[in-house]
């Protein structure tokens, strides 16, 4: 079996989130040296201080900052790097004719723009390894349309899709590439919609599970497609959905 992640250094974007910050203890127990990144310095500040785990603050929508990211923060704190998680992500509520330019450009400039440069940045450092693994934070929002939220959706299938072609042009150069796409995971992005008893339910009958899912349990996905468990999967989308995707 293929040894791809030779070494054991992540970096998340997001990472100051809910699913950031269970894939950030997921992955130092397994002992990998950990950079969280986000745009948010209080709320890496607030991360519980632990061995392995670094914190950048940067707007990753900037590509000047992307690029001096990879190209010098990355090596000087932990060398090589093993695998990227794109994990930073908005979300705007709003009906197609409501969403204004300024909502939708702000959405994509994160889940999209900011996730491509990220994958680039990481490629580019990858390609100059030999090899790498590349986990893009999708959603069932980018396979199951949903209502008020077209800018969300819209920018998840095209995290889905970049995903495909990545796996696609880095594959036979050492670098995997793929994706995973929660369902209704509890966290702040939802924490409104929860809040009102009849959504909250109406959304759980629509999973097999009839539950929302924890931000812990994706942890164990990342863990195997970061791994050499998974080394002959290469462009694939993993739905965490609770079998959301099925009804």
């Amino acid at each position: 079996m293929p040894s791809e992640n030779k070494a054991k250094t992540l970096v998340i974007t997001g990472g100051a989130g809910d699913i950031g910050g269970a894939l950030i203890t997921g992955f130092l127990a397994k002992h990998y040296q950990v950079i969280a990144v986000d745009r948010d310095q209080a709320r890496l500040d607030a991360l519980e201080k632990r061995d392995g785990l670094h914190t950048v603050a940067i707007d990753i929508t900037q590509e000047d900052k992307v690029a001096e990211l990879f190209e010098k923060t990355v090596p000087q704190i932990v060398g090589e790097l093993g695998v990227l998680i794109n994990g930073a992500g908005v979300m705007v509520r709003a009906t197609p004719h409501e969403t204004t330019f300024e909502e939708w450009r702000r959405v994509m400039s994160v889940n999209l723009d900011a996730a491509f440069l990220c994958a680039r940045g990481a490629g580019r450092l990858m390609l100059q390894q030999g090899y790498g693994n590349i986990i893009n934070i999708a959603s069932m929002a980018g396979i199951k349309a949903l209502d008020r939220r077209v800018a969300y959706c819209t920018s998840k299938a095209g995290i889905a899709h970049m995903t495909r072609v990545q796996a696609l042009e880095w594959g036979n150069l050492g670098i995997r590439v793929n994706a995973i796409a929660p369902g209704f995971i509890l966290g702040s992005m939802n924490a409104d919609l929860r809040k009102d008893p009849r959504r909250y339910e109406a959304m759980n009958s629509q999973v097999p599970m009839n539950r929302f899912g924890q931000p812990e349990e994706l942890v164990g996905p990342a863990l195997f497609l970061a791994s050499d468990e998974s080394s002959y999967i290469n462009g694939h989308v993993l739905a965490v959905d609770g079998g959301l995707l099925v009804t």
